[in-house]
C-alpha cells in the first residue's frame, strides 16, 4: 500500500505546510475536490500570464503612440480590447 503522505517539504513556512497537509488529507478523503483545486490553480496561472500579456501589449502601444492619444484608433482598439478581456 502506497504511503499517504509520500513526502512532505519542511523547508516551508507554517501556512505552508498546513496547506500541503490540508491537501494531502483533502486528496486523501475528497479528491474530486482536490482536482477541483487543482484545476481552479491552473485556470488562475494561465489567466495571469494573460493579463500580463494584455498589459505589455497595452504598454507597448501607448509607448509606441505619436500624436493625440485620443485620435489614436490603433490605441483605443488595443484599450478596447484589454478591458473586455481583463
Amino acid at each position: 500500500a502506497a504511503p499517504i503522505s509520500p513526502e512532505v517539504n519542511f523547508t516551508v513556512t507554517r501556512s505552508g505546510l498546513e496547506g500541503q497537509l490540508l491537501g494531502l488529507v483533502i486528496q486523501h478523503e475528497q479528491p474530486e475536490l482536490e482536482k477541483q483545486k487543482s484545476h481552479l490553480l491552473q485556470v488562475e496561472e494561465d489567466l495571469k500570464v494573460q493579463l500580463a500579456g494584455l498589459e505589455k501589449t497595452l504598454l507597448e502601444t501607448l509607448a509606441t503612440s505619436t500624436g493625440n492619444i485620443l485620435e489614436n484608433e490603433q490605441l483605443i482598439t488595443s484599450l478596447d480590447e484589454t478591458k473586455a478581456k481583463g
